[in-house]
């Protein structure tokens, strides 16, 4: 997915929210990642998703992620960003 509504729909289904990770100030770019508060990650910063999109489409990424399967209840959190 590259169209930003569409995956802030799919993140916030999935009770995610953007953030980065990394070591900011460091020289070493962050890493663009989802925040679920129910896990104990502990190196995110939360961002804006103005934010969160601007280094989407300044690292030129695309999410792919796994689709909703019938019957499930609870959505599949699976997916990774890689470049186009």
């Amino acid at each position: 997915m590259t169209d930003h509504d569409q995956i802030r729909e799919w993140i916030e289904k999935r009770g995610g929210s953007p953030a980065t990770a990394g070591a900011p100030g460091s020289g070493e770019s962050s890493l663009l990642v989802v925040h679920y508060p129910d896990t104990s990650e502990t190196d995110v910063q939360q961002v804006s998703w103005d934010d969160f999109f601007r280094h989407f489409e300044s690292q030129n990424l695309v999410l792919v992620c796994a689709r909703d399967t019938e019957g499930i209840e609870e959505p599949n959190r699976d997916f990774e960003f890689v470049p186009r």
